[in-house]
């Protein structure tokens, strides 16, 4: 089960990157490629939930 550690995270776009912020602080800051969609995806999913130790 996962808990939400960041609510705030988003990704966005901005011209030509993709960004991982949540209002504050940028995580993650690239120019748009299918890859780094992907990376950023995974670190917005990071940074959003919490694992929960079972």
């Amino acid at each position: 089960m996962r808990g939400i550690k960041n609510p705030n995270v988003d990704i966005k776009t901005d011209g030509n990157d993709i960004i991982v912020t949540d209002g504050k602080t940028e995580y993650f800051r690239k120019p748009k490629t299918k890859q780094t969609v992907a990376i950023a995806h995974d670190i917005y999913f990071a940074e959003k939930y919490m694992d929960l130790e079972e």
